[in-house]
Order: structure tokens, then sequence, then C-alpha cells
């Protein structure tokens, strides 16, 4: 329960973004782990279609090792997209939750506080 009585507000800054947060920083690690797959599918491809001597290049390895980089890349560009897209929503589910708390914040205070202060300092 909040300082103020409400059950349906946590306390804190980040309060109404918290869960967000994390899911936001998840999949950007798996964005991030993903996009490294890729570079490391390019060395094994050079492998798979250049063998040693007196072995034949394997087709079904090397479009295994295309097909599990494409997959990275494209895992790599939702998991980064869609955190994009989340973190910007819950920027703005943030902004409007401290605006809120401001104008209650200020909505509680004795008129006389605003006399003897200007609308900067305010």
């Amino acid at each position: 329960m909040a300082k103020d009585g409400n059950p349906q507000r946590e306390s804190g800054l980040f309060s109404a973004v918290r869960g967000r947060m994390a899911l936001i920083a998840a999949m950007s690690l798996v964005g991030a782990a993903a996009s490294v797959v890729p570079m490391i599918a390019i060395v094994e491809l050079a492998r798979a279609l250049d063998p040693a001597p007196g072995q034949a290049v394997q087709p079904g390895r090397v479009w295994g090792i295309a097909g599990v980089a494409i997959g990275a890349l494209v895992l790599s560009f939702a998991t980064v997209g869609a955190s994009l897209i989340i973190s910007h929503l819950a920027d703005n589910d943030l902004q409007l939750d401290l605006r809120r708390r401001i104008v209650e914040h200020l909505r509680e205070l004795p008129l006389g506080w605003f006399d003897t202060r200007s609308s900067g300092l305010v």
C-alpha cells in the first residue's frame, strides 16, 4: 500500500514500469547474445566451405549453419526491436505516472505555499 493509503499504487520512482524494465533488459540480453551467433556462423561456414584436402563440402552442414545464422539474426532483430517498442511505451507510462504524482502533490499543498514561490520555483 502506498503512503497515501491507495492500495492500487506502489511507491517508488519506477514502480509504474518495474516489470517492463526487467522484460526490456532480458529481451535486450537475448538480442545481444543472438547477434553474436551470425559472426560465429560465418567462421563455421568458412570451415564448412573449405574442407580439409580429400574431403568434400557437405551441403547439409552448410545449409544448417546458414539456417542457424539467419534464425539468430531474425531473433536478434525481433527481440531488440520489441524491447525498443516496449521501452518507449514504458517511458510514456512513466512520464504520465510522474506527472500525475506531481499534480497530486501540488494539489495537496496549501494555497499560501504558492504565494511565497514564483511559478518557476514551483
